[in-house]
This record gives C-alpha cells, sequence and structure tokens, in this order.
C-alpha cells in the first residue's frame, strides 16, 4: 500500500492531486480498495479534510439529482469551469468545490431548457447513501448506494420502464394493463405488481422475490427465461439460470445493517459478507477446513474488521490479506 505523507508543500500539492482523483473515483465507484485506505488516511490526518469531503459529497448528490440531461458533457464543463479559477488564489479544494457548485447549475439549467423542449429520461443515484425514490406510478425504489436508476418522466400507457445499474428493492404498484419491466446489462425483469430486489453487477444477475410474481429473461436470449414467486430467487450468470429457495432476510443487509446466519455453510457466510461488505473473503486454495456448514452467527452494524474477528471464532479459521484479498486458512 502507498502511504502518503503530509509534509513539505510540493508534497501536499502531490496529495492532494493523488486525493482529488481517488475521491472522484471512489464518488463514481471506481475507488480501488488500496486507493480507498487512501483516502481513509487522509481523511484521518484532520478534521479539515474531513469537512471538505463531507461537501464534495453532498454536491456531488446534489448534482446527481440535476444531471439528467443525456447528452449533457460533464467533463468540458468541469474543464471549460476549471480554467477560469485561478489555482493561486483559492485553495485546492475550495477550487473544487466551486467548480462542483458551478457545473450544478450549469447542469440544472442545461436539463431544465433540454426537458422543455424535448423530454428525455432522468438519471437517479445514490451516490453518499442508500435513497428512496418514488417513480411516477407511485412505486417506490430503495437503491442502495453507488446504484442509479434511469426512468421517464412519464410512463407509456403500456409499460412502466426503468434501467437498473447496480441494486435496488422495488416496490411496484400493481397495475394489470401496464407491466413493470426493468432492464440490466444482463436481464429483463417483469411484473404487474410486486416487492423483490434486483442485483446487477458486471459477471451475474441476482433477482430476489419477497411477494407476488416475476418473470426473468436473458437479455440477450428471450426465450432464456425463468418465473419467480415469493420465496424464491434466481441468478443469471454466463447465461445460465440458477434458481434457489430464499433462506433468509440477508440480501438486503445494506438496508438493514443487519447479517443473520442460521445453520448456514460456510460458503453462503463468505458470499454475504464479502457482498455486504465490499470485499473478496475467500478459502486459501489446499486449505482443508473442519468447520464447513452448520455456521451460526449475526452480525449487525459492526465494522468489518470486527466481523472478522468474529468469523474467525466461529470457524476456527485464521485470515490474512493478499492481493488486496482476504483468505481464510487453518492455522
Amino acid at each position: 500500500m502507498t502511504i502518503l505523507r503530509f509534509t513539505k508543500q510540493n508534497d501536499t500539492m502531490q496529495v492532494n492531486e493523488q486525493i482529488s482523483a481517488i475521491i472522484g473515483k471512489k464518488l463514481e465507484g471506481g475507488a480501488s480498495a488500496e486507493e480507498l485506505e487512501q483516502l481513509q488516511l487522509w481523511l484521518d490526518a484532520g478534521a479539515a479534510n474531513r469537512g471538505e469531503y463531507d461537501q464534495l459529497v453532498k454536491i456531488w448528490a446534489d448534482s446527481a439529482r440535476v444531471i439528467s440531461l443525456p447528452h449533457f458533457d460533464t467533463d468540458a464543463a468541469w474543464q471549460k469551469i476549471d480554467g477560469q479559477i485561478s489555482v493561486r488564489k483559492i485553495p485546492f479544494y475550495t477550487r473544487k468545490i466551486a467548480v462542483a457548485a458551478a457545473v450544478v447549475v450549469i447542469a440544472a439549467a442545461g436539463w431544465w431548457l433540454y426537458n422543455k423542449t424535448n423530454p428525455g429520461w432522468q438519471r437517479f443515484e445514490a451516490v453518499a447513501a442508500n435513497q428512496s425514490l418514488q417513480l411516477p406510478d407511485g412505486s417506490v425504489v430503495l437503491l442502495r448506494k453507488g446504484s442509479s436508476l434511469k426512468y421517464p418522466p412519464v410512463f407509456d400507457k403500456n409499460e412502466r420502464t426503468v434501467q437498473l445499474s447496480g441494486e435496488a428493492f422495488f416496490k411496484v404498484q400493481h397495475n394489470e394493463h401496464q407491466p413493470f419491466r426493468i432492464t440490466t446489462s444482463h436481464s429483463k425483469v417483469e411484473v404487474l405488481g410486486t416487492t423483490f430486489l434486483v442485483r446487477s453487477e458486471d459477471a451475474l444477475d441476482e433477482v430476489v422475490v419477497a411477494t407476488g410474481r416475476v418473470s426473468v429473461a436473458d437479455k440477450d436470449q428471450n426465450s432464456n427465461r425463468i418465473v419467480l414467486v415469493a420465496g424464491q430467487k434466481a441468478v443469471l450468470q454466463e447465461d445460465k439460470f440458477k434458481e434457489d429457495i430464499v433462506t433468509d432476510s440477508n440480501y438486503m443487509a445494506w438496508k438493514t445493517g443487519l447479517l443473520d446466519f442460521k445453520n448456514a455453510s460456510l460458503q453462503k457466510v463468505l458470499d454475504d459478507v464479502s457482498h455486504y461488505y465490499g470485499v473478496t473473503i475467500e478459502l486459501a486454495a489446499g486449505q482443508p477446513v473442519q468447520k464447513k456448514d452448520g455456521i451460526n452467527v449475526r452480525f449487525e452494524n459492526q465494522p468489518f474488521e470486527q466481523a472478522l474477528e468474529e468469523l474467525k471464532l466461529v470457524t476456527g479459521l485464521e485470515a490474512k490479506k493478499e492481493n488486496g484479498k482476504y483468505l481464510l486458512y487453518q492455522k
């Protein structure tokens, strides 16, 4: 891991540039584990750093609500405004905040002009925290932090279609004459009215049905589809569906803060903990494990380090970090 030092003025400027890039990646959901560690070191270095970061997060969250214009060039706006602000007269992060605020104003104006003449889809992003959104038909969507949803200002009379990137829980208003459809990178999900979760990642899609009935189809092969009812879930990966029964509510841990395992397999525990904390936890290759099933443990709003210690206790395994992953092994 690269350690950032806060000593000389030139070093500080270099650190600021590095931190600026990392903050941008974090807000867009693309920061690596190492970059997040560097950011945390910077935040812990002083209250002023935390205050500046919180300001940036707030401005970014505000901008996400207004930058819904499909052809609005945010990067060009940043460059144009940034070039007009003196680096020497304005402190680095104050300058960036000023630029962000200006972009928000420009984006809002562009959004208003565009929608006045040519109504288009809007984009809602849960940037700094989980966020709830009410759609034009009254349906409610809870987006996990880092996820986004695109939707029209008014739904078509024959269907209600949205586009999801990330993870969200949907509570859809029933309307048998106007099906509700969600498209992701891999699948198409269709319902009439129900509650369910959709998770879309680079390699897979997962759908978990809480109530009602949901149809899930491969986006590239419409004939490749399944129907799920309450208490069922399915994962679509590499054109194949894997169906299973929902045995707990851990799929909503990102909302409730609760992971509860009862007589669970070690693999399920590792999968759920990894997904909740946004890390990768695996068994080290070739390691014999005595306790692979029957694990009972509960994590509730705990920091990852504490959860990892409890996991080591209940499994009798040790943990080490290698290449950005946490590996469990028999000592």
